[in-house]
């Protein structure tokens, strides 16, 4: 999977759809789960967009007795992960100073901020130091 592949709010809630399933299940089955959402999708439409997350990693596929059955090959953790870890990259070269410049618009850090970036900042200390 390819850390550069961004998903649509479409094919994002595809992916969250099945991670909430924990199931492989059909196109069929996803189809009228969706619909009965509100969704108002033709097969073709949700076929299209299995395409696109099949062709991007983020789905594996198996054949059931009579249909395929599609399940997420990436678990929601490192999909959050690797999407953070890109816009890092590339909206702030990388630089977590960067990022929290943006974030803040350039503002001083309230204490509340402060404590809580300092409790990350061991905790992620900590982290290291236990590997």
């Amino acid at each position: 999977m390819s850390a550069q592949t961004l998903l649509t709010d479409t094919e994002y809630s595809i992916l969250e759809k099945l991670w909430d399933l924990d199931r492989p299940v059909s196109l069929k089955e996803l189809l009228e789960i969706f619909n009965n959402e509100g969704r108002t999708w033709k097969l073709p439409t949700l076929k299209a967009f299995v395409a696109r997350l099949l062709d991007a990693g983020y789905l594996d596929v198996e054949l059931g007795k009579r249909y395929y059955l599609y399940k997420s090959a990436i678990d929601r953790v490192t999909y959050e992960q690797k999407n953070a870890q890109y816009y890092l990259d590339q909206m702030h070269d990388g630089s977590y100073t960067k990022f929290l410049c943006a974030l803040t618009g350039g503002n001083a850090l309230t204490p509340e901020q402060e404590d809580t970036l300092n409790d990350w900042i061991l905790q992620c200390k900590e982290r290291g130091a236990d590997r």
